[in-house]
């Protein structure tokens, strides 16, 4: 599939050269658990969209892309103080006395996923845990940005190989949320989750493993099916929801293209902001070096990235490795 857009080469290394700012669009999925055991999808209330998660108890408020992060917090404060709304916490792990583990919500999507796990992996049934863990992701978009381009090919398999280091330092940093990115292992096949030492030299490369990976499942009839037996496509809404990387491709119901980060645990929404607005500005300094002292051109490979990693240390240094992760270096950040 060709990109959607095509980056106005000469404009973005401008902007990189005044350090100016690429992301230009910034919504927030921010998990949690609630008193209440289900939640009334698409509710809306200032501006901010509750809805249910997999999990029993579990929520998540959603706030569509808007210029400020700050302002889609203040959002999110300003309803979870309403008399109105249930008891939520901010908290990556299912807190005592909201729900049993493992214990999923009983819907048609939930139900077909599950069973289409179970006919591609032995180990399938370790989904369930994702009941049991929240997490903060950050959808943003900017006109200088391609999900689809070499750029958004770079950013995704960025996060894909330091994810697991910063998300490791916000975990030694607030006490909370160690272990919350190994839950995204093993419980489907590898193309679906976030792999060790997997690099998209560019954007065909990035849209080919996509394309080339079966549906897990597929909406018809209004009703899912499971392993359709066809193959992903990378502007499938469906497609885009069981692909569980650390930085993904989405399509918005509107037809606006963007990246997701997925690296962060759910978190109260001081924390919140503080590591939103980092993960921000790694993004955008990843950005400039892009369009910067890279050109603009495709990273071919994970080994290319050590000039990157010492750019963005000058501002990041607890936050980034000095060099490339191993296979058993990325393991072990997963599992702190």
């Amino acid at each position: 599939m060709a990109s959607p857009y095509v980056v106005n080469l000469e404009e973005a290394r401008n902007r990189a050269s005044k350090r100016s700012q690429f992301i230009e669009l910034v919504g927030i999925e921010l998990e949690g658990f609630t008193s209440n055991p289900t939640i009334d999808s698409g509710g809306a209330s200032h501006d901010v969209v509750w809805d249910s998660d997999a999990g029993l108890h579990q929520c998540e408020l959603i706030v569509d892309p808007l210029s400020s992060a700050d302002e889609a917090f203040t959002r999110i404060e300003r309803v979870l103080s309403l008399k109105s709304s249930p008891m939520v916490q901010l908290t990556p792990r299912r807190p005592d006395g909201m729900g049993l583990s493992g214990h999923w919500q009983d819907k048609q999507r939930y139900n077909v996923i599950r069973q289409a796990l179970s006919m591609e992996s032995r180990k399938a049934h370790l989904v369930t845990g994702i009941g049991d863990w929240a997490a903060l992701h950050i959808n943003f978009s900017g006109t200088l940005i391609n999900p689809l381009g070499n750029d958004g090919a770079f950013l995704v398999s960025l996060f894909n190989a330091i994810g697991p280091f910063i998300a490791h330092k916000v975990h030694q940093q607030t006490g909370i949320g160690a272990g919350h990115l190994s839950l995204w292992q093993d419980f489907a096949r590898e193309e679906r989750l976030p792999l060790a030492g997997r690099w998209f030299a560019n954007s065909g490369e990035m849209i080919s493993y996509f394309e080339g990976v079966p549906k897990l499942i597929k909406k018809e009839g209004g009703q899912y099916v499971p392993q359709p037996g066809e193959n992903q496509h990378i502007a499938c809404a469906v497609d885009q929801g069981v692909t569980w990387w650390f930085m993904r491709v989405k399509l918005s119901p509107s037809g606006v293209w963007y990246l997701e980060s997925r690296i962060l645990p759910s978190m109260p929404i001081n924390l919140a902001r503080h590591y939103t607005k980092l993960v921000i500005e790694i993004l955008e300094k990843s950005l400039c070096w892009f369009y910067g002292q890279n050109d603009g051109q495709p990273v071919g490979c994970l080994g290319d990235i050590s000039p990157l990693l010492r750019y963005l240390r000058e501002d990041f240094a607890e936050f980034i490795p000095d060099s490339p992760l191993s296979t058993d270096e990325w393991l072990i950040c997963l599992s702190l």
